[in-house]
């Protein structure tokens, strides 16, 4: 009977000391956890963008929204048509964001277009900046011309209801090997009437694109010394007074009106 008393005293000792042992062991637990921060949600790393992946994605964002707006003119009341300009690199430096020189030189070119095309009832608002790779920095092929609106040969899908412009460096004249021309109007063989865009190369003059925008609104050239569809040099009249002739202006009115019908149906 000793002996088993011995036991159970021993029994409830060592029941007791584990008891002991646990509860130091959940003081210690709460000291540790109102000495440790609470948690977090898990942050960005700094100067990134943890929902887009990238480096300063919303101050590329910011910068090309402040590229637009330097590009575009005040449109008022006019109906805007969408222009997405397509850029390859200039002198080897990347396309983007737009050099100072781009930037002037378009700025240019979309002001005499839309002062151009006011009495047809439209401006050219600039919607998207994209970039194109070295390859097109020249293009001095038919072929060349064609795959750059194909995205199935390395070009670009066009855009519905928009105008593309594909910006180069050098654009050949392949019609005369060797020589340069400032812009074309080009027409997909595949379907010419809808699928068409613009090159236009850096060394064009300042009524370049308006005149292959009007080639777009579809006007032919033209021999009239006013008209800017005249390709002719000529010395009269000064180029500050060469425009659209009213012939023109009503058949880019009439187009215009097939072309929006074109893109209420699509």
């Amino acid at each position: 009977m000793v002996g088993e008393r011995g036991v159970r005293a021993g029994r409830g000792v060592c029941a007791l000391c584990a008891l002991c042992a646990l509860c130091a062991l959940c003081a210690l637990c709460a000291l540790l956890l109102r000495a440790s921060p609470p948690p977090t949600a898990h942050a960005a790393p700094a100067g990134g963008d943890e929902r887009t992946g990238a480096q300063g994605g919303a101050g590329r964002q910011t910068d090309e929204r402040g590229a637009l707006a330097a590009l575009n003119p005040a449109c008022g009341a006019l109906t805007r048509v969408g222009v997405r300009l397509h850029l390859s690199p200039r002198e080897g430096a990347p396309p983007l964001p737009l050099s100072a020189e781009d930037t002037t030189w378009l700025k240019v070119q979309l002001a005499e277009a839309a002062r151009l095309f006011v009495p047809v009832g439209v401006c050219f608002e600039v919607t998207a900046l994209l970039p194109r790779p070295p390859r097109d920095a020249e293009v001095l092929t038919r072929a060349h011309r064609t795959a750059l609106g194909r995205a199935d040969e390395g070009g670009v899908e066009l855009a519905r209801g928009e105008i593309d412009v594909f910006v180069v460096s050098r654009l050949g004249d392949i019609d005369a090997p060797g020589q340069e021309i400032r812009g074309v109007h080009w027409r997909d063989p595949r379907d010419p009437k809808r699928l068409r865009w613009i090159l236009l190369s850096r060394i064009s003059q300042p009524l370049v694109l308006a005149h292959e925008l009007g080639h777009y609104f579809s006007l032919p050239h033209s021999t009239d010394p006013m008209s800017i569809m005249n390709k002719a040099p000529r010395a009269l009249p000064p180029v500050s007074e060469r425009g659209f002739t009213q012939g023109e202006y009503a058949r880019m009115r009439r187009a215009w009106r097939g072309m929006r019908d074109l893109r209420a149906r699509q």
